[in-house]
């Protein structure tokens, strides 16, 4: 065979594949090549040929058929053009081959490992038939780090087999060829003997051509052009599951084969638009709508060789209440980019066993994720990867699955095409290390919708059946609750309207949301504006925070806001009064106080402890103290907190006094409107001025940027 570095690879390839499909025992073909049918044919025979999807090029001068093979093997014949065309010159495939070599070939799927390691000992004894002079194969052993049809009991032992045999093999002097998922796979003792990194290229158009010259064709040429033109694009190729290769590759003619493999292609991405969503049919705040926009806007410039991937910010953190997009957001995306999303969580892996099958069940997603690069790797529940400092019974449980998931998000990261997903309710109880900036980059909150929000789902679920006007009452009434709720709502409608057989219109939303999410008798309305109100106008006049939103809800109320500046015993004072002044105005207005500020009061305390045991705001006591019921005695903490909390109300009591007219200017524009933003809020507290200069909220300073009251009804 030819040894010229320009040569070398594709006459490598042919050379193998013909060893490995055309005669299993013997060192060279068992047959006679014939001269192909092609040049014997006029223009209309050949395009007649073309069209039945019969290959000229492959039949023979005296019509023989391609030959075929009983005991054809996929596997043997895509890894063995894979593992050939890995190699750029004969230098490359001696040092594999060489004398205690140890070469790592990195495979992500496990599956996949497998399927290569158990073919390669004949893949080796064919090239030692073709380069007799090269080293003997028998020497060496492949290697396979991770079994998936091990029992999900068998992880740990999976693991020290994989130890013991690279131990074996590298203590006799004798060279393998490793297989793992990535290098760092390798235990760290093994590292400085790897001599060499093989990367098997992907399924593509011209490897698949080479399998077909001995497949499909006995001349072993073939119509390239009319294959070429038929065959789908390398990156749909290199995406095709292994199932789908090995149906199309028993197709009779090798144009039969690239039709079938393009209709596969079609259908899967047919089934792709049908099944999916897109960002299109969300209804996403601006500024998150912008982060994903530009995000696409990247990964199309990356995909077109214009970015590098270090550029890009592909890492988002998705956190807040449950129902409101979080998962969706992460298939809309997949939908939008048309990449594959591989979705998993702790729950998902935990269902496969103890810690080992767990971490396992874990790495084979990041595996499959970096395989299909560019990719969404999606994972849910990350508040289960708790904070590590925390003792408890399950701690090191727990320290071994975060330290696990940080080297993951670690090789996540540093995976080009990847963009990394992670979602949480409660943001607060993830292990620092695992969100901090460099595996989470940016960091969005799905809050309830809002209004607009509410009528954007609302739209976008009816699809134009019903005007806007008609919808702007019911999302009135339903401001506070999730987009879940809302599109649990639509399709409650939907169903009346159809076990009714009318058309759906505003009536059966009405019906659906009373039901659903009943409205608020008028008196426990007032009482909530008042409350909500009186949070406004109190922290308005003490000018210490920042309002963003001022809504009733479905259970409530709530005002948003955002700190304005870390906190001193003056504004952290001012905060305490703004957290009092809900409670203080029902007592003023109403004569009695409801359960709607049991949150308030819940906020105010755990303020009031942390001035003292937190902050050292006062020189009397510097200690820390995490967790005041087990470090304060309680009557300490009776006596000190309530006097603190009791003058935050009194002196919210005082404005309000001052301030009733203020609050039911304030009270009534909320039940009018059902949600206040920030330029009205400014406008009623300050007449007609912008006010963009006088900023009020309500928040404790922490982390909470939302003051609610629940009412019972």
């Amino acid at each position: 065979m030819s040894q010229s570095d320009d040569s070398f690879s594709l006459q490598f390839q042919r050379d193998l594949l013909r060893a490995l499909y055309t005669s299993p025992l013997s060192t060279g073909p068992a047959f006679e090549v014939p001269l192909p049918l092609a040049p014997t044919l006029t223009l209309a025979d050949y395009s007649t040929c073309i069209g039945q999807q019969i290959d000229p090029w492959a039949q023979g001068v005296d019509r023989q058929p391609p030959r075929r093979r009983v005991e054809f093997s996929l596997s043997l014949m895509i890894i063995g053009a894979q593992f050939s065309a890995a190699f750029p010159n004969r230098a490359n495939l001696e040092a594999v081959v060489a004398p205690q070599a140890l070469t790592l070939i990195e495979i992500g799927d496990a599956e996949e490992r497998k399927r290569v390691a158990g073919v390669m000992d004949r893949i080796l004894a064919k090239v030692g038939q073709l380069f007799p002079e090269l080293p003997p194969h028998r020497h060496i052993k492949s290697i396979a780090y991770g079994d998936p049809h091990d029992s999900v009991s068998d992880a740990d032992r999976t693991a020290r087999s994989f130890n013991i045999d690279l131990g074996l093999q590298t203590a006799k002097g004798q060279s393998a060829l490793v297989y793992v998922p990535s290098a760092d796979c390798l235990p760290k003792p093994f590292q400085p003997l790897v001599t060499g990194h093989l990367v098997l290229p992907p399924v593509s158009r011209d490897l698949l051509i080479e399998v077909l010259r001995q497949t499909h064709s006995c001349t072993e040429q073939l119509a390239e052009r009319e294959i070429r033109d038929r065959l789908p694009k390398d990156a749909d190729l290199a995406e095709m599951s292994f199932p789908a290769l090995r149906a199309a590759l028993h197709a009779d003619t090798s144009l039969a084969v690239a039709t079938r493999l393009q209709a596969y292609v079609r259908k899967a991405q047919d089934l792709r638009k049908r099944s999916s969503i897109t960002l299109d049919s969300m209804s996403l705040p601006a500024l998150t709508r912008d982060a994903f926009d530009q995000l696409l806007a990247d990964l199309s410039a990356w995909r077109a060789k214009e970015l590098d991937w270090s550029e890009v910010t592909a890492s988002f953190l998705l956190y807040g209440p449950p129902g409101n997009g979080k998962t969706l957001l992460a298939e809309a995306l997949s939908g939008t980019a048309n990449i594959p999303l591989i979705s998993t969580s702790y729950a998902e892996c935990q269902k496969a066993g103890h810690q080992g099958d767990m971490l396992l069940a874990l790495s084979n997603a990041v595996d499959h994720a970096i395989r299909r690069a560019p990719s969404i790797f999606f994972i849910d529940e990350l508040d289960s990867f708790s904070r590590r400092d925390k003792p408890s019974r399950n701690s090191d449980y727990i320290k071994g699955v975060v330290n696990a998931l940080l080297e993951h998000l670690t090789r996540l990261a540093s995976t080009s095409g990847v963009i990394i997903l992670g979602a949480t309710n409660y943001p607060e109880m993830i292990d620092p290390a695992i969100i901090r900036p460099g595996r989470f980059d940016r960091k969005i909150e799905f809050g309830n919708p809002d209004h607009s929000g509410i009528l954007r789902i609302l739209e976008i679920a009816i699809g134009g059946d019903i005007c806007t006007g008609e919808l702007i009452p019911i999302a009135d009434q339903l401001v506070g609750v999730s987009a879940a709720q809302v599109t649990a709502i639509v399709r409650d409608a939907r169903g009346r309207a159809r076990h009714r057989g009318e058309t759906l219109d505003d009536t059966h939303l009405r019906d659906s949301a009373q039901t659903l999410c009943p409205a608020m008798a008028p008196e426990l309305e007032h009482r909530v504006a008042v409350h909500e109100a009186s949070h406004a106008v109190v922290g308005h006049a003490l000018g210490a925070l920042s309002l963003e939103k001022l809504r009733i809800t479905q259970t409530g109320g709530e005002l948003l806001s955002t700190p304005k500046g870390p906190l001193t015993l003056a504004s952290a004072k001012a905060h305490l009064a703004v957290l009092l002044a809900g409670r203080a105005a029902e007592m003023l207005c109403f004569g009695d106080v409801s359960t709607g500020a049991e949150t308030d009061l819940r906020m105010a305390t755990d303020l009031a402890f942390k001035m003292r045991h937190a902050w050292g705001f006062y020189p009397d006591t510097l200690l820390h103290a995490e967790e005041l019921h087990l470090r304060i005695p309680s009557h300490y903490l009776v006596s000190d907190l309530n006097r603190e909390i009791l003058h935050a109300e009194a002196r919210a009591t005082e404005i309000i006094s001052n301030q009733r007219d203020v609050i039911d200017r304030v009270a009534r524009e909320l039940i009018r409107k059902r949600e206040l933003t920030r330029e009205d809020l400014f406008g009623i507290l300050n007449g007609e001025a912008s006010g963009q200069d006088a900023k009020v909220s309500v928040s404790t300073g922490a982390s909470s940027g939302t003051s609610s009251a629940s009412f019972q009804k």
